[in-house]
């Protein structure tokens, strides 16, 4: 950030608003991903991030006060980026189940690799060619990023839904083409048109925030949790090397300091998720954990005064934040379901985008008071553990929701496919046991016999549900 206080001539709060608001609106981009991912294919919405990251990367070069700098490089760069991550998670989740965990863990260790090696390619490139050229470079990199939206292949159809999709497309086709043309009736279209296009991201964030879930307690847990953690916990990746210069530490040896942490979380975030899929935790206390101890290690970080020291502390935080960072969508599906889960990232980003915009300049604000950094990681890590203690709340209201929703009302039985059994056609209801995507049921009295399984097709379930009578399954 020191280049960019030397250009703007700006105080250190104002220049921290330059990662802060980065971050932030990378998080809250989160419903505008989710909703335009509900809408169109993960490709095109990676597609259209980094188009958009690129060029507000590129064009922040041209900025000549640190204003223009907060909207060109922070904001637009933020959302570009958040339509670049969204995706790939909620990709992960729904193309595995078993090893669901373990792959999110892999998928997303390239954040820590990417905290690993960037602060040593940026401090290489700002001290030999300058900040400018620096963000052409990262233009370059975000760019790869195009590539890698052409490997994301839609989620398999049943042959059937794709027939009746190509069926309809092709008898629209043929309508269009045999209408007779009329030349004003194209210039009104194309206005339409453009008109939708306006409307497309507020349709889509209204569409990806489901006021349901809003009253859905556990999301409400979740989202205050997140946004008092997301207060603190990029204290340390932003301060740490003022910290380290503080304690005696060259420069090189604070921004080893990061990279260490990336190493950590990235072997962190495999490691987790492994951990996660083999059951001995659920991914919820690991996630309830992670943040109670990353809580701890930011308070005595302070009282670590050289270079071994806050090495180790680099090391234990960013390890034990993997888990906090790479199961959130894992605990996200388990609590919520996977159907649910662009949505309900979106609604949890949106309490993290909010605190991390304010935590990183309130942190700059106390030091600017205190001349310490020493109190910004007290705080910082006091959040955490705040945030802990709500998140650890999250079982006693989930149970009291899955009560609730096991139980299946009269006006439910619509939502009942039937199921032909030999000759005659039965119904079930009544589920007395559900876990993620299977769930037990007692059939009742049909018109002819009892007790056969079926398929149950509910809206309140993540998707169909094999119901079984003792081991027979459909």
């Amino acid at each position: 950030m020191i280049p960019y206080e030397t250009e703007f001539k700006s105080t250190k709060a104002a220049t921290s608003l330059i990662g802060s608001l980065l971050v932030g609106f990378y998080l809250l981009s989160g419903p505008l991903a989710g909703g335009l991912l509900n809408k169109y294919d993960g490709r095109t919405v990676v597609l259209v991030g980094t188009i958009l990251s690129v060029l507000s990367f590129f064009g922040a070069t041209f900025c000549t006060n640190i204003i223009a700098f907060y909207v060109v490089y922070s904001v637009l760069g933020g959302l570009g980026i958040g339509l670049i991550y969204l995706p790939g998670i909620v990709l992960i989740c729904q193309y595995f189940e078993s090893k669901r965990a373990l792959a999110t863990g892999i998928a997303m260790s390239g954040s820590g690799a990417g905290t690993f090696a960037m602060p040593i390619i940026f401090n290489f490139c700002i001290g030999h060619f300058g900040w400018k050229i620096t963000l052409y470079i990262l233009s370059g990199l975000v760019s790869l990023c195009i590539a890698c939206a052409f490997t994301y292949r839609p989620l398999p159809y049943q042959n059937n839904d794709i027939e009746e999709v190509l069926t309809y497309k092709a008898s629209k086709q043929v309508e269009e083409n045999n209408r007779p043309e009329n030349p004003k009736k194209d210039y009104l279209a194309m206005l339409k048109e453009i008109k939708n296009v306006v409307k497309i991201a507020g349709e889509a964030v209204s569409e990806a925030i489901d006021i349901k879930l809003l009253k859905n307690p556990v999301i409400i847990i979740l989202v205050i949790s997140n946004s008092i953690n997301m207060l603190g916990f990029y204290v340390p990746f932003v301060y740490i090397f003022q910290l380290a210069q503080e304690r005696g530490c060259t420069a090189t040896q604070a921004v080893l300091l990061l990279s260490i942490l990336g190493i950590a979380n990235t072997i962190g975030r495999v490691f987790f998720g492994y951990l996660a899929d083999l059951n001995w935790l659920s991914p919820l206390a690991l996630y309830n954990w992670s943040q109670t101890l990353c809580g701890a290690l930011i308070m005595i970080c302070p009282f670590f005064m050289n270079f071994n020291t806050l090495a180790m502390f680099s090391g234990l935080f960013g390890f034990i934040a993997a888990a906090y960072i790479g199961l959130t969508s894992i605990v996200l599906s388990d609590l919520m379901g996977v159907d649910q889960l662009a949505k309900t990232f979106g609604i949890v980003l949106i309490g993290r985008g909010i605190a991390s915009l304010l935590g990183t300049p309130l942190a700059g604000i106390v030091y600017d008071y205190t001349k310490s950094y020493n109190i910004c990681f007290y705080v910082a890590g006091g959040l955490l553990v705040l945030s802990s203690a709500i998140s650890w709340l999250i079982p006693l209201f989930h149970k009291k929701d899955e009560t609730e929703k096991n139980k299946v009302h009269p006006e439910d039985l619509a939502d009942i496919k039937k199921v032909e059994l030999g000759q005659e056609e039965h119904y079930g209801y009544y589920p007395y046991h559900h876990k993620k995507s299977s769930v037990s049921v007692q059939c009742k009295k049909s018109s002819v016999m009892t007790g056969f399984p079926i398929v149950l097709n509910h809206p309140k379930y993540d998707s169909h549900i094999f119901v079984k009578k003792k081991n027979t399954v459909i």
